[in-house]
C-alpha cells in the first residue's frame, strides 16, 4: 500500500469513528454503549451491527415509492429459514427502518438503512438476554448471548448491504462494527446443530465472557463473491473467542 493510500485509509477511518462515536460504539466500558442513535429504542439491547460505505454522510439513495416496496419485502436467506425483522416500517430524517415493536416507542429488534448506504442492525433478547442484579442461578451467570442468532443477523445484514451497494454502486473499503453490550460474567448458548447447549455442560464447562462489553471491528477492502460468508464467519468466531472459546459452534458440529 502506498503512502497516499495509507493517508486515505486513515481518512475513512477518522470518518467511520465520527460516526460511531455518536452511536457510543466507541468505548465498551461506557454505560452507554451501544445504546445511540435509533438502538435507544430496543427493548435490553445485547447486540448491534454497523456497516459504514466510504462515505457515510453521502446521499445516495432516495426512500421513495420504488424503495419502499423493495424494503417491505426485504429478508435474507439463511439456514434455518431467513430473517425479516417484523412488519412494519417506518422512516426518519436520515433512514428507512423495519422493525418488531412491542408497544409504545420500544422494539425487539429492527434493520436500518441509511440514505448513504450504511446499516444498522439490532437485537434485544433475539440474541441474548441479562439477568437483573441479584437474580440466582445454578451457573451464577449474569445471563446469556446467542451465538447462532448473532451469526445469523451478522451474515444477513452483509448480505443485504451487498444488495444495496450494488444498486447505488457503492465500492470499499467498508466497515463493518459488531458491539454486544453488557457481557461481563455472561455464557455463550444457543449454538448450530451438534453442540451441547449450557444446560447439558457442568458450570466449570461453560464459556464465559470477562469482558464489559465487546467492541469488534473489519475493514472489508475488497468485495469478491463471498465476501459476506467470510466476513461474517471472522467475526462469529471472534465473538467465540470474547467468551474463552475457540470451537466455531456458529457451525454444525462435524463429528469425526
Amino acid at each position: 500500500m502506498t503512502d497516499l493510500q495509507d493517508q486515505e485509509l486513515e481518512r475513512l477511518r477518522r470518518r467511520w469513528r465520527r460516526v460511531r462515536k455518536d452511536l457510543n460504539l466507541i468505548d465498551p466500558l461506557s454505560e452507554s454503549f451501544a445504546i445511540g442513535g435509533l438502538a435507544s429504542r430496543i427493548d435490553g439491547l445485547t447486540f448491534r451491527m454497523l456497516i459504514l460505505p466510504p462515505d457515510p454522510f453521502a446521499h445516495h439513495i432516495e426512500f421513495d415509492e420504488k424503495f419502499v416496496k423493495e424494503w417491505e419485502g426485504m429478508t435474507a436467506p439463511l439456514a434455518r429459514g431467513s430473517l425479516s425483522w417484523g412488519s412494519n416500517c417506518c422512516a426518519t430524517s436520515t433512514a428507512a427502518v423495519r422493525y418488531d415493536g412491542i408497544g409504545g416507542d420500544k422494539w425487539n429488534e429492527y434493520l436500518s438503512l441509511d440514505h448513504s448506504g450504511a446499516i444498522d442492525i439490532a437485537s434485544g433478547r433475539r440474541t441474548g438476554f441479562r439477568r437483573s442484579p441479584g437474580d440466582a442461578t445454578e451457573t451464577h451467570s449474569t445471563g446469556s448471548s446467542f451465538l447462532v442468532p448473532m451469526f445469523e443477523r451478522i451474515h444477513a445484514g452483509c448480505l443485504i448491504f451487498s444488495s444495496f451497494e450494488n444498486l447505488s454502486s457503492l465500492k470499499p473499503p467498508f466497515e463493518v462494527t459488531i458491539a454486544l453490550r453488557a457481557t461481563k460474567g455472561t455464557h455463550l448458548s444457543r449454538f448450530a446443530k451438534g453442540w451441547q447447549e449450557p444446560g447439558q455442560m457442568f458450570s466449570d464447562e461453560l464459556s464465559i465472557c470477562q469482558e464489559a462489553g465487546v467492541l469488534l471491528r473489519r475493514e472489508v477492502m475488497d468485495c469478491t463473491d463471498n465476501w459476506s460468508e467470510h466476513v461474517s464467519e471472522s467475526l462469529a468466531g471472534q465473538i467465540e473467542n470474547a467468551f474463552g472459546s475457540f470451537y466455531g459452534r456458529f457451525k454444525p458440529h462435524q463429528s469425526k
